[in-house]
């Protein structure tokens, strides 16, 4: 994968110019990038969770029926929940 990411670099460029060793650790740095990144945080699904929490509950303390109300402020239809 690095050698084909390596030779995709010299080719953009038209094989003019460049360095063969700085195209191979580049290529090297972004297929590591690809594949070592960190898990993404949870924190999206958390600052929902804290807001379904602090939403007044207006006569029904479902938690499903929280969850679509604000959902559906958000703009998402019930089916997209």
């Amino acid at each position: 994968m690095i050698a084909e990411a390596a030779y995709f670099r010299a080719e953009r460029r038209g094989f003019q110019g460049g360095c063969p060793m700085e195209d191979w650790l580049e290529a090297e740095h972004e297929i590591s990038q690809l594949y070592f990144q960190p898990e993404p945080s949870p924190r999206g699904a958390l600052v929902f969770l804290d807001a379904v929490a602090k939403q007044p509950t207006e006569g029904s303390s479902s938690l499903s029926a929280r969850l679509l109300g604000i959902s559906h402020e958000a703009g998402n239809s019930p089916a997209e929940v």
